[in-house]
């Protein structure tokens, strides 16, 4: 029967398979989540090269040794008995003499390998991550073709003659338990990825770690490695040196300039102090990361001889000074110096950085740019976010032709230049908390490239009407703008305008233009106390998706939601009033709803007519009881509800269909393939006490 077949995939079928009897021509064999736990023992099969059954409930398999020679496996290639977490006892290997790959991740019960293993002379591939194997058997030494070996976190060891693996090529063991690596290490010739990341118990390297010359990539992230080795100089072919959150590293060896094919250092979060003159001959050097490092306090002038240098990053470091040496990086495009909160200036030759795209200077001391700064001709993003000393920027600032973004939020700027009109390909200007802020320059309008502008917090009392002429702008972020108390009455001509935030302003009405915005998708007025109405109903902003309406007074129609056919999502709510507005009802394609403030609300009326509603979180409704109006939400898949302490009132026959599906979740998505998610964030939580109150 089904002689021809060769292919066989089985996904989680719960039914009997007569393994010993598949057919004969078959080549690959996939059962998935079988209800197998014993393997039978006489089942082998001539012809199959690739088996999979992972995620089975197998407790035994193949632990006896074939009887015939020819009863085995004799092409199978490839075993994957991942996931197998029941399976307790490693396999006999003599089933599979030819078998290359061998996937053993997540077989948590098991403990130990057979010795057999050693026989597998073709085996490339080993993954044992996430099983309990505490020891690796000597036999493993002579797998003369395996190429891969994976962690599995119990391993406290490697046996001495790790170093016969003549082909190995990747080992992993990352998470493992591992103290110390054998002197044979430095034989895997062939040996070009070696991660001992998050190995907590390792202090040291051995010394023969040098003659590792194949060596390409040294992962070390999170050991507890106190120094490396003066050798470590001899990996000629080293590219790829990871010492991030090395805790008990202080320094390097001088000797580390004589890794001449490094590319990658990555120190952050160590306790280096101060970096060997001798890193200025790391001459193929591109990406050196000392984030965090908060011993650091300066770089030596030889940095500046990294000539291949594209990223540096010291964010947070205790760096006082840059060498003047630092602008000699011909090819820097990366500077981060994110908080570094004792960096007090840059250095006047900044500007000879040609290459830079990305200085960040977001935290530092900084009082004032160079003029310098205007010749970085490739620079792109300049972030001087929360320089809290910072109060100008120098007039040159318009002569950065390619930057796209500026972000100044938090720095005690009064004022922009009036040429920051000449930055033609800026994007995004961000002046958020600039509580110094007062006016912008009316040449605003000129930066026709703004696609985002945020002025949340400052205390601009009026938008110029050049603003208007931002004809690319898609988001305008006026947040908390206390003293702002109206929009240019050109607003209108935005119009690529697709969010506007204006909460917590003084506005008390908006331009008639604000109807006119046909791309608008996302308004928020929320707490505009002194707001009374939007001119947004005319049928042309048909795109509008999301609407905060909480805190204001605003009360829209019956008959002006339905030319706003987008609306998915809606935010409302008003302390003074104790029903919800009845047009409430008619958004029929309303699919998230945030009823906040609500405090005189007294119960949820009918929403089963919003037939696509999938999430309503009640937020602050204190007096709300009753929540009957749920009853016929059926497409209901997310309830949140937070500081609604009155809640508890409500009927068991009503809150059945919400309350049984949240406890029974795991039931339902079995019937029903969906589910309800209830999160319960208020002080009291009714769920628990009322279900065992009423139900039993």
């Amino acid at each position: 029967m089904m002689s021809k077949l060769r292919f066989l995939h089985i996904d989680g079928a719960n039914f009997e398979v007569d393994i010993p009897h598949l057919p004969s021509n078959l080549r690959w064999f996939s059962w998935r989540q079988s209800c197998l736990e014993i393997v039978p023992a006489n089942f082998y099969h001539k012809k199959l090269v690739h088996m999979d059954l992972s995620y089975s409930k197998i407790r035994q398999a193949w632990t006896n040794k074939p009887q015939n020679e020819n009863h085995r496996f004799q092409k199978l290639k490839v075993l994957c008995l991942r996931e197998c977490v029941f399976l307790y006892e490693s396999p006999e290997f003599s089933w599979f003499p030819y078998l290359e790959t061998l996937d053993l991740r997540g077989c948590s019960r098991m403990v130990s390998l057979h010795k057999s293993i050693g026989d597998l002379k073709s085996l490339v591939a080993l993954s044992l991550d996430r099983t309990n194997i505490d020891e690796l058997p000597n036999s493993t030494c002579k797998l003369s073709s395996l190429k891969v070996i994976t962690q599995c976190f119990s391993l406290k060891s490697l046996p001495e003659s790790i170093g016969d693996l003549k082909s190995l090529v990747t080992l992993r063991l990352d998470g493992t338990k591992i103290e110390g690596l054998p002197n044979s290490i430095c034989r895997l010739s062939s040996l070009k990825d070696l991660s001992l990341d998050l190995c907590s118990s390792l202090k040291s390297l051995p010394e023969s770690i040098g003659d590792l010359k194949s060596l390409i990539m040294l992962s070390l992230h999170r050991t507890k490695i106190e120094e490396l080795p003066n050798n470590i100089c001899k990996m000629s072919s080293l590219k790829d040196l990871s010492l991030d959150f090395c805790s008990s590293l202080k320094s390097l060896p001088e000797s580390i300039g004589d890794l001449k094919s490094l590319v990658t250092l990555h120190l952050d979060r160590t306790k280096i102090e101060i970096l060997p003159n001798s890193i200025c001959r790391l001459s193929s050097l591109k990406d050196l990361s000392l984030d965090f490092c908060s011993s650091l306090k300066s770089l030596p002038e030889s940095i500046g001889d990294l000539k291949s240098l594209v990223t540096l990053r010291l964010d947070r470091t205790k760096i006082e000074v840059l060498p003047n040496s630092i602008c000699r990086l011909s090819s820097l495009k990366d500077l981060n110096l994110g908080y570094c909160s004792s960096l007090k200036s840059l250095p006047g030759s900044i500007g000879d950085l040609k290459s830079l795209v990305t200085l960040r200077l977001g935290g530092t001391k900084i009082k004032g740019l160079p003029n310098s700064i205007c010749r970085l001709s490739s620079l792109k993003v300049l972030n001087l976010g929360y320089c809290s000393s910072l109060k100008s920027l120098p007039e040159s600032i318009g002569e950065l032709k390619s930057l796209v973004m500026l972000r100044l939020d938090g720095t005690k700027i009064e004022g922009l230049p009036n040429n920051i009109c000449s930055l033609s390909y800026l994007e995004v200007l961000s002046l958020m908390d600039c509580s110094s802020l007062k006016s912008l320059p009316e040449s605003i309008g000129d930066i026709k490239s703004l696609v985002k502008l945020s002025l949340r917090g400052t205390k601009i009392k009026v938008l110029p009407n050049s603003t208007c002429r931002l004809s690319s702008l898609k988001t305008l972020n006026l947040r908390r703008m206390e003293s702002l108390n109206k929009l240019p009455k050109a607003i209108g001509d935005l119009n690529s305008l697709v969010e506007i935030y204006l909460d917590q302003t003084n506005i008390k009405e908006l331009p008639i233009g604000v109807g006119c915005l046909e791309k608008l998708e996302v308004l928020s007025v929320e707490n505009c106390h002194n707001l009374v109405m939007l001119p947004i109903f005319g049928g042309r902003m048909r795109c509008l998706r999301y609407i905060n309406l909480i805190g204001t007074s605003i009360l829209p129609s019956s008959d002006d939601f339905p030319m706003l056919p987008k609306l998915v999502e809606l935010s409302i709510g008003n302390k003074l009033e104790s029903s919800l507005p009845p047009w409430l009802s008619g958004l029929r394609q309303l699919k998230k709803l945030l009823l906040r403030g609500y405090t005189r609300l007294g119960s949820l009326p009918d929403l089963s007519s919003l037939t696509n509603l999938m999430e309503l979180r009640l937020f602050n409704c204190e007096n709300l009881e009753d929540i009957g109006g749920l009853k016929g939400t059926k497409s209901l898949k997310q309830l949140t509800v937070r500081d609604c302490y009155t809640i508890t009132d409500a009927r068991w026959k009503i809150l059945g269909q919400v309350i049984f599906s949240v406890l029974c979740v795991c039931s339902t998505l079995i019937t029903s393939n969906w589910f309800l998610k209830l999160m319960i964030d208020w002080s009291y939580t009714f769920l628990s006490s009322y279900f065992c109150r009423e139900h039993f």
